[in-house]
């Protein structure tokens, strides 16, 4: 509704309260009651323009508080996005930390490792030098006991030998008995005991078994 006819409406209504209040007979003095009547006209006409102007305010700030309404909205969207942002930046950090105490860590790792690695090559070394001298002793006692039973083999031969040129190449051939001993043999074919060990070269009797066939020099009378 515009401002004239709200304002012709309102002199309508007022001008026939005022004919009903007093009626066409009664009206004594229409100078005055017209006055009266026009002051009330403006002054609610200021009324009108008055709500009129609040009408507008309210309006206007109805348009702003949707503005401010959407406003809102927007900023409530920037700070939900500025909160992720921020939640995965404090995730990020919390990732770096991580990553830098894994680094970290495996500094300390590889020290380690390297370090563990000087003392196994330390290890290996001393244990390669325990062997080989454990070899080297190994090797010469080896050497020792060839050596010893090279010169045994050797005394053998030469007692042998030595022996040979003692015993009587004169004798007879016997086959071994059951009970038979070589100091039962030398008595029993007139010989001794270390012209049969030398003829036979026997170095142990024992081993000696029934069957077997030895040579027994024999002393000529």
């Amino acid at each position: 509704m515009s401002e004239n006819k709200a304002m012709r409406c309102l002199v309508v209504f007022i001008l026939n309260i005022c004919f009903l209040n007093v009626g066409w007979g009664v009206i004594q003095t229409p100078q005055r009651q017209l006055a009266s009547l026009i002051e009330e006209v403006y002054l609610l006409t200021q009324e009108v323009k008055r709500i009129g102007a609040e009408q507008e305010r309210i309006v206007a700030d109805n348009v702003q508080l949707q503005k401010t309404l959407v406003d809102l909205a927007d900023l409530q969207k920037n700070c939900a996005a500025l909160s992720a942002q921020v939640e995965a930046l404090s995730a990020l950090k919390s990732l770096k930390a991580q990553y830098e105490d894994f680094l970290k860590k495996y500094a300390e790792f590889e020290q380690r490792c390297i370090s563990s690695q000087d003392q196994v090559q330390q290890v290996c070394e001393r244990c390669q030098l325990k062997i080989l001298s454990q070899v080297n002793e190994r090797i010469q006692d080896l050497a020792q006991q060839m050596q010893e039973g090279f010169d045994k083999i050797a005394q053998r031969e030469q007692g042998a030998n030595t022996s040979a040129d003692r015993y009587p190449q004169t004798g007879i051939m016997y086959e071994i008995r059951s009970g038979d001993s070589l100091a039962s043999i030398a008595q029993k074919l007139n010989s001794r005991t270390e012209y049969i060990r030398a003829a036979n070269k026997i170095s142990d009797p024992k081993q000696l078994k029934v069957g077997d066939k030895i040579f027994i020099p024999q002393t000529i009378k």
